[in-house]
Formats: structure tokens, sequence, C-alpha cells
């Protein structure tokens, strides 16, 4: 557990974003933008070397802080808000966004979900459906009642 300074700064121009899709992405998908890809830099590989090439991207994720935020408090009619805060779509995001071909998918299976995220990746790495794989997980906890319920379920 820790603390991340800075969650609402995020570079929308480096990944092609306007400021109306900017700011309907929930802070999980922006985090996730920008570590997937230092870790790609970070691996050695040129993220432009990825374009089009058949990568996975397979993101554990359960709760959504954000979600309820964008979809029942900052009311925009424009449809950006339902796919820039969904769990759904935090993989497809990045998929789109590194222009990778391969499977696209977030994983929720509470607390197993960064196990299966990497059992998932590798198996599609050694049965061949793709030639690598991107695979992450996101939880931020940004109000200490989710922590609570947590603790009460070890009751």
């Amino acid at each position: 557990m820790g603390i991340v300074n800075n969650l609402n700064k995020f570079d929308a121009d480096f990944f092609g974003l306007s400021f109306d899709q900017a700011h309907t992405l929930g802070l999980e998908t922006r985090m996730l933008l920008e570590h997937s890809y230092e870790a790609i830099i970070d691996a050695g590989i040129n993220p432009k070397q990825l374009r089009g090439k058949n990568t996975a991207v397979i993101i554990a994720t359960t709760i959504s802080e954000t979600q309820a935020k964008f979809l029942y408090e900052d009311l925009k009619m424009d449809g950006l808000n339902l796919i820039g805060c969904s769990r759904s779509t935090i993989a497809n995001m990045i998929s789109y966004h590194l222009d990778l071909k391969g499977p696209s998918y977030a994983i929720d299976s509470a607390c197993s979900s960064c196990f299966y995220a990497m059992a998932l990746g590798y198996h599609y790495i050694i049965s061949g459906k793709c030639e690598d794989a991107i695979i992450g997980a996101t939880q931020l906890c940004l109000y200490s009642i989710i922590n609570l319920q947590f603790a009460r379920l070890g009751r």
C-alpha cells in the first residue's frame, strides 16, 4: 500500500487524446496507459515497434472508485464517460492507443485477478495466440470505506 501523488496529472497530448476524452478517462486507465508505455520502454522496446503487432493486453481490475463519479456526478451526455470509466474497456484503451492487434481483456476474479491475468497471458504466448503480452493490474483505493469493507469480509 502506498500513496500515489499527482493522480489528476495526465499527458493527454502524448496519447493523442482530446481534452474531453482525457477528462472522461478513469484515473486507473490514465495510470495504466502511462505505466504500460513506461514498462515497454524499460523492457528495451520502442513502443512504435509494437504497432499492428499481435500483442495481448490483459488487465486485472476489480473495483473502480472513479466509475460512480463519471457516471453519476459528472454528467456528460456525449457517451465518452461510459467508455472512459468502464472497467471493461481499460485493456482496450491500451490496445487502441498503442495500436496492438492481439487479444485485449479486463479480468475480474476478485483476489485472484492478478494471478489469472498472468496465467492467461502465459497461455496466450505459449499457445501461439499472441507474440507477447502486456499484463497489468489496477486498484486505486481513494476512499477508506472500501478498505473497511474488505476488512469486514475477513471476520
